[in-house]
């Protein structure tokens, strides 16, 4: 005798007579399993992490954890919902599965830029100095990634002592004392000019980079060599300079033939060929001041 099935009171409790609450209840399951197991993940990837690079904390672990957590419990949830409403896997797979795949995407896509993102931020801000400094006549990036590079920049500034200072001996220490530590190389920077550190701290392996203004980029030796200014012709001024597209093919170089158009000049040409315009009607169009 099956008490569960005779008694009017407990008969709802017999699995056999509602089947969808057994699979509704192993995919909750299933779903809490697969929320613990993914935080257990991100703290050995956080882990792993701060041993190499030391760049996530826990306010990255948490911004990594909430958009995968979500989307583990939206696809327990949307496959509970299916089982709710279709009873039927052939349809759950026909109808909602391709739509839910392609919420997985979206969402991972959006995680994975999130997180990317915030390691490359996090990475500039974790080495120090890695900023733009001023320098007598302009501004240059300085990225030092490592202490050897630091000492070697030090006495190249001419200030030895900063790189013995116990504030600023390794980077960890260098981040913990940023603002002191970039106070004092603003003022270092400030007394060469941009070229003299460009020339001075590549020679010494010391990663840096120019800023240009928008009069020196054309005078860069790079953009140079790379043909990136050309000049095309223009029925007004002769020629106008402009500016070459940055993808170079060896074998099909790429061809300009015209400068940028002026404001006007193909309106005809292109009201005839899309509109069939006639003349007398452009000509109404000039009057009224509609085109050019």
């Amino acid at each position: 005798m099956n008490f569960m099935d005779d008694s009017p009171y407990l008969g709802f409790l017999n699995p056999t007579a509602y089947p969808w609450l057994v699979e509704v209840f192993v995919l909750v399951l299933l779903t809490l399993l697969a929320r613990y197991a993914l935080t257990f993940f991100l703290h050995k990837l956080e882990s792993q992490f701060k041993k190499t690079a030391n760049l996530w904390d826990d306010a990255m672990l948490e911004a990594a954890r909430k958009p995968l957590g979500f989307l583990v419990w939206l696809m327990g949830f949307s496959l509970v919902l299916e089982i709710l409403i279709h009873k039927s896997p052939a349809v759950i797979f026909a109808t909602v599965a391709p739509a839910r795949e392609l919420l997985v995407i979206v969402l991972l896509s959006w995680f994975l830029i999130r997180v990317i993102r915030q390691a490359e931020m996090r990475l500039i801000t974790n080495i120090v100095p890695y900023q733009s400094f001023a320098t007598a006549d302009g501004h240059i990036i300085l990225a030092v990634g490592n202490d050897g590079q630091f000492t070697r920049f030090c006495e190249l500034a001419g200030d030895s002592d900063l790189a013995n200072d116990p504030r600023f001996a390794t980077n960890r220490q260098r981040v913990q004392n940023r603002e002191t530590l970039v106070t004092k190389i603003a003022n270092l920077m400030c007394q060469q000019s941009s070229q003299w550190w460009l020339d001075k701290l590549s020679a010494q392996g010391v990663p840096c980079g120019p800023i240009n203004t928008l009069d020196q980029v054309f005078d860069d030796p790079q953009v140079q060599h790379r043909g990136m200014q050309i000049a095309l012709d223009h029925p007004l001024t002769g020629t106008v300079p402009s500016i070459a597209n940055p993808i170079k093919f060896s074998a099909t170089p790429i061809e300009y033939g015209n400068a940028a158009p002026r404001v006007g000049e193909h309106s005809k040409q292109v009201l005839e060929e899309l509109l069939q315009l006639p003349e007398e009607n452009w000509q109404e169009l000039i009057t009224q001041g509609i085109v050019e």
